[in-house]
């Protein structure tokens, strides 16, 4: 050890992730780190028997780990170089990560965690980049079934104590909501719109897009509810101030909201004329994500609207859309629709094979909501096939 200053380095690194070191990261880490000798350093710590390797990742025992990092054995050049890489990859949108970086955000994960929370802790300066990071973190988080809310309640307590921009505690408060959307804890999710809400109110800023956002999800998340009239009136707030924002996109999802208020409301036609609304100003963004979701949205009033083979076309190309973003989730809901089109035709075998890949789709996704409108769809199905 005294011998090789690399590895007393490569030991600091160590003692800043918890989760260790994936073999597939050690290229990775010298790119990173080129001036640690990672190959030999590694090579000292396992002859010293201080690292070993456990489910394909080079780790120490926690108390070596915390021990070292009381003891400061990486250098601050080092540990900034660290830093910066983990925000940079918690910074990623994760939807247009290319599969190198993505790969690299899932075997990052536990550690990418353990960093933010500590910088957190240690009071990192640059607050903006910091808080970004942790809510762009938050969202990939989600989509991978994480739903524990721990790092972002963190963010706000201390953005709180440090009576930080109030526009940063917001964007913190809506990431926070959206998690609690997505893990289908809606009353919760409210409270924390809500609460984004009132202080947009109190810090008397512009109505950006970014309120219009958080109207925009107050308006979903009711629709989920069955609160139609307060949908409309969250999502009608959110047109206009998307409207002065000239949000195209913004309006988009709007519109989308307000054809479930009036599909809800057995308003169809109107409900429909959303939709196109909707299609009509996505050709302005040709953005692939929007799309999907609208034909969703009206194949499910052309289904209302006993227009099968409408309907059946709507589906298919949001499935179509789906597969090419490779999106699980909305595959699975393109396929629940389809298999409502069969039950409505009566095709209880094709209904049934539709609705067990959407419900193996909803499962992969862990949509909660979308699982148990799979079973629901399902049952009825099976109810009639077991009929003479």
């Amino acid at each position: 050890m005294r011998a090789n200053p690399s590895a007393k380095e490569l030991l600091g690194v160590f003692s800043m992730l918890p989760d260790g070191m994936h073999i597939k990261q050690v290229e990775r880490f010298i790119m990173v780190l080129p001036e640690i000798d990672i190959l030999l350093g590694i090579c000292t710590l396992q002859e010293c028997g201080i690292i070993s390797v456990i489910g394909e990742r080079y780790q120490t025992h926690p108390i070596i780990r915390n021990f070292c990092k009381n003891h400061t054995l990486i250098s601050k050049e080092h540990k900034s170089a660290l830093i910066d890489f983990y925000i940079n990859l918690a910074s990623i949108r994760f939807r247009k990560a290319k599969t190198n970086s993505y790969t690299e955000m899932m075997l990052e994960v536990n550690n990418t965690k353990a960093i933010l929370s500590n910088l957190l802790k240690l009071n990192f300066e640059d607050h903006n980049k910091l808080v970004k990071a942790i809510c762009r973190f938050s969202t990939f988080q989600r989509s991978i079934g994480d739903f524990s809310d721990k790092l972002i309640s963190q963010t706000v307590k201390h953005l709180q104590q440090i009576n930080a921009s109030t526009l940063l505690i917001i964007d913190c408060l809506y990431a926070w909501g959206r998690l609690h959307y997505y893990a289908n804890n809606l009353e919760s999710a409210i409270v924390k719109l809500k609460e984004a809400e009132m202080l947009y109110g109190i810090s008397k800023k512009n109505k950006s897009f970014d309120y219009a956002k958080i109207l925009q999800l107050l308006g979903e998340i009711y629709i989920l509810q069955k609160k139609y009239n307060e949908a409309k009136v969250s999502l009608e707030n959110a047109i206009k101030y998307d409207k002065l924002n000239n949000n195209i996109s913004g309006q988009i999802y709007d519109y989308m909201g307000l054809g479930a208020v009036y599909r809800g409301l057995n308003q169809l036609n109107e409900s429909k004329a959303l939709y196109e609304k909707a299609l009509e100003l996505n050709k302005l963004t040709n953005n692939d994500i929007q799309q999907r979701g609208v034909y969703n949205g009206l194949g499910k009033t052309y289904l209302e609207l006993d227009r099968l083979n409408e309907a059946e076309a709507s589906f298919q190309k949001a499935l179509e859309l789906s597969k090419l973003s490779n999106s699980i989730l909305t595959q699975g809901n393109a396929l629940q629709g389809l298999g409502r089109v069969q039950i409505k035709r009566l095709q209880w075998q094709d209904a049934k094979k539709l609705l067990e890949n959407a419900l193996a789709m909803h499962r992969q996704a862990q949509s909660a909501y979308g699982q148990e409108n799979d079973q629901y769809y399902l049952n009825k199905v099976l109810s009639n096939m077991s009929q003479p």
